[in-house]
């Protein structure tokens, strides 16, 4: 066997959506390595880093180390007889088969998501092989395919279908991992395979200007909820998750969807793990989710009811939450005051709203009526809190919103699911935001205005004022690095230097007139 040839079994540090990581043998020859899939993924403690196998933790790891041991056996056995060809290297090993297509090798990935109920990738590959297939791409050997195919693939998609460049970047995006991943774990080399993505230029997408609220507007739906007399519905159900994305660092509609209230512990403290990246999220509640939460517990009857089956609710609650009757005191308080003070001068108009019960917008004038509202939210917030936790710890399999039932769905089934809820929260937000005479927008411009604010917003360190720097903004949102933070933000600061200019052009119209 070639003395420079090295192998090496490895636990590969990319967890898959079970939690789990996959085994693979990692080849190196003349300073460069190459992996091949065994087809094993276990847990990260199953695993014994310094000898490169797994553990007794696993319950069948006697058999995966003997057919890892066999499969490395294997390709030593292949390298050895390559000896007697000397320009023969690991890399230009090829299939004893004939060459395969395009379309077979996203058919097996394609398969491989399916398994893996990995649906949003599932369908990427799906359309993008659709589009292969029509282009007639998809038939071609892989040896064949080169930046002359990728650029005949681009044209049909954007003169046939009209596709943006955007959306035309996702598809050969996913074209060139799957080729890429194949051709690596098949350690097929550069004769038949050299990524002729390498010379591809596609069409240059300009940077994308972000939605985002401004904090009036989050007041304004704050309002909305607070004198919403249903306190009911799919419409009242969106404007809560919402806002509730928004006060928990711009959670995503997925992770938001997920939620049980087993996520609170007794500690007070909310924890999620990201759905998309398994980023762990560690937020303390606050009294801007509590008021938002209620509306998902018994409590919410009281407000449905006008607090006339007060006795009832209390009853219901009393074992859980012997409080209950100091926190249902201070919440008539904290209304009865709110309803006297008087509407600002943009107010809403309660006519217009009568169907949703919306009372006008309101502003405290009164100082002594200041400070009372004062003490009286900050004593219900905390009762309230306390509740919230007493309720998580006897509700822990509950989702805390309705979009999910409480059942046990299979993994393809939840994310339809959560695909369907989406799509109806969005629909119902533009309602929202209809009745509130602001532009629509979709949930996710929850996410945009959290980065937003709190980039431009500022916390009092003793009597300084500190802005939320880029990193903490980054741990906030759950971005993988700060990178990725530094482009998102970059969206906002195109729409400042727009409206900069707006006003920049209204101040010059002063001097004259056009």
């Amino acid at each position: 066997m070639n003395k420079k040839t090295q192998f090496k079994v490895v636990l590969v540090k990319n967890i898959r959506k079970d939690g789990t990581y996959p085994i693979k043998i990692r080849y190196t020859e003349n300073r460069k390595s190459y992996f091949q899939n065994t087809g094993f993924n276990i847990k990260e403690y199953e695993w014994h880093n310094a000898k490169s196998q797994v553990n007794s933790r696993h319950p069948e790891y006697q058999k995966i180390n003997q057919e890892i041991e066999l499969m490395m056996q294997k390709n030593m056995d292949e390298i050895i007889k390559k000896e007697e060809h000397p320009t023969a290297d690991l890399k230009k090993i090829k299939p004893k088969s004939k060459e395969i297509t395009i379309g077979e090798i996203l058919n097996l990935r394609l398969e491989n998501e399916r398994n893996r109920a990995n649906v949003s990738t599932e369908k990427k590959l799906n359309t993008a092989m659709n589009h292969l297939k029509v282009s007639g791409i998809s038939k071609l050997g892989l040896s064949n395919f080169t930046v002359t195919q990728i650029k005949q693939f681009d044209t049909y998609l954007l003169v046939k279908k009209n596709i943006s460049a955007y959306s035309r970047k996702c598809y050969h995006a996913v074209v060139r991992a799957t080729l890429n991943e194949y051709c690596t774990e098949n350690f097929i080399g550069y004769d038949s395979w050299n990524d002729p993505y390498r010379r591809f230029k596609g069409d240059k997408i300009g940077e994308v200007q972000k939605e985002s609220l401004k904090g009036d507007d989050i007041h304004k739906l704050t309002e909305y909820l607070i004198f919403n007399k249903k306190k009911s519905g799919r419409r009242f159900d969106a404007a809560c998750m919402f806002l509730f994305s928004f006060y928990t660092c711009g959670l995503r509609f997925g992770d938001v969807f997920n939620l049980l209230w087993g996520n609170i512990g007794v500690d007070g403290i909310l924890r999620v793990t990201a759905e998309k990246n398994y980023r762990k999220l560690v937020v303390k509640l606050n009294p801007k989710q509590a008021n938002i939460l209620k509306y998902f517990t018994p409590l919410n009857s009281l407000f449905q009811n006008n607090f006339s089956n007060r006795i009832e609710v209390q009853n219901e609650l009393m074992e859980q939450f012997p409080r209950i009757s100091n926190l249902i005191d201070y919440e008539i308080k904290y209304l009865k005051i709110r309803e006297k003070t008087q509407p600002q001068k943009y107010e809403l108009i309660q006519q217009q709203f009568e169907e949703f019960g919306i009372y006008p917008e309101l502003v405290l004038d009164d100082e002594e009526t200041k400070m009372e509202l004062q003490e009286v939210y900050e004593i219900r917030d905390e009762l309230l809190i306390s509740f919230l936790i007493s309720f998580a710890e006897n509700n822990t399999h509950k989702p805390i919103f309705p979009f999910r039932e409480m059942k046990d769905y299979k993994p393809r089934e939840l994310v339809f699911k959560k695909e369907a809820s989406n799509t109806i929260v969005n629909k119902e937000l533009k309602n929202v935001f209809d009745d509130l005479e602001r532009p629509s927008v979709s949930f996710h411009v929850a996410r945009h205005t959290f980065a937003n604010l709190a980039r431009l917003s500022a916390d009092k360190v003793g009597d300084k004022s500190v802005k939320w720097d880029i990193y903490r903004i980054s741990r906030a949102l759950g971005h993988s690095s700060v990178k990725v933070t530094e482009l998102y933000l970059r969206g906002f600061e195109n729409v400042e230097i727009t409206n900069a200019m707006d006003s920049f052009i209204d101040v010059m119209n002063e001097f004259y007139d056009v």
